[in-house]
């Protein structure tokens, strides 16, 4: 089982400051990520959703292009 992020007498610490449930549990899940980035989707000043990548491409750009002629 995963160690949690957060202590209750933490937690209890970020709600006195005012901080939404749901802002407790973002900061919480970008804590365990190791890397990456995450897009964020906020309803009414409040964190509703995080959209994360699971994996990321980078392609050349500009060397060896292919030609569109066939043939």
């Amino acid at each position: 089982m995963e160690k949690p992020v957060f202590t209750l007498d933490e937690v209890k610490a970020l709600k006195i400051l005012g901080l939404f449930d749901s802002e407790i549990s973002l900061i919480s899940y970008i804590r365990t990520l190791k890397w990456g980035s995450v897009e964020i989707t906020v309803q009414n000043s409040e964190p509703v959703f995080a959209k994360s990548a699971y994996q990321t491409i980078k392609f050349a750009s500009g060397q060896g292009r292919v030609s569109s002629e066939h043939g």
